[in-house]
């Protein structure tokens, strides 16, 4: 079964207007048959939706997803996410933005290759330089760069379905509302998350402006 990153982010990102008020059950039993209905055109076999009862707005702006190859045989590039780089491509096209806009960023860290590798396929950390990125604590709190300021799947929390749990991290963030884990001045945030056999991802570009 496979669940479209960006069908889901569309669903949200093109809902109607009323359902962008702040949450009430009313609101949200109105919801479910406008998700069903997308769900059902798109051929989406499943999706998580956070329903935001109040606070500062997050906005969507941008997203992108692709797919690479089928087996780790196909790759390129053992060292490279071609997928990630496409998706990455795409979300910051449609964003307007570029590596030097984000002061936080979310990656879906399955395995500890898996970082290093999304932040050089993004074009975050130079080719060979991922692992560097880490070991010199430039994405731990008060580095140039916080990165899965949650703790990570292994830290934090890994259902079986993570995916969901960065963009929450991403969201709090941005509404300020994460205490001694907060970036500071906390405006853009990247969210990667790769998937199958490295041969899948979808990015995200929130921020808490427009």
């Amino acid at each position: 079964m496979r669940i479209r990153a960006s069908a889901i982010v569309a669903c949200l990102a093109f809902a109607p207007p009323a359902y962008a008020q702040p949450a009430d059950r009313r609101s949200a039993e109105r919801l479910e048959p406008f998700l069903e209905k997308v769900m059902r055109e798109k051929q989406i076999p499943g999706l998580a939706v956070g329903i935001v009862e109040s606070g500062r707005p997050v906005y969507v702006r941008g997203f992108g997803e692709a797919t690479e190859h089928v087996m780790v045989t196909q790759m390129d590039s053992l060292s490279v996410s071609a997928a990630t780089r496409l998706a990455g491509e795409r979300a910051f096209s449609m964003a307007g933005a570029s590596g030097k806009d984000f002061n936080h960023v979310m990656l879906y860290d399955a395995f500890t290759s898996g970082p290093p590798i999304m932040l050089e396929s993004l074009g975050l950390a130079k080719p060979g330089e991922g692992v560097q990125f880490f070991t010199e604590g430039r994405s731990t709190p008060g580095g140039s760069l916080p990165i899965n300021t949650n703790g990570g799947g292994l830290s934090y929390t890994h259902s079986g379905m993570y995916g969901i749990f960065p963009i929450i991290e991403a969201t709090r963030q941005l509404r300020g509302e994460c205490a001694a884990r907060q970036v500071p001045g906390a405006s853009c945030s990247l969210v990667n998350g790769m998937g199958g056999m490295l041969s899948a991802a979808g990015t995200l570009v929130l921020a808490n402006r427009t």
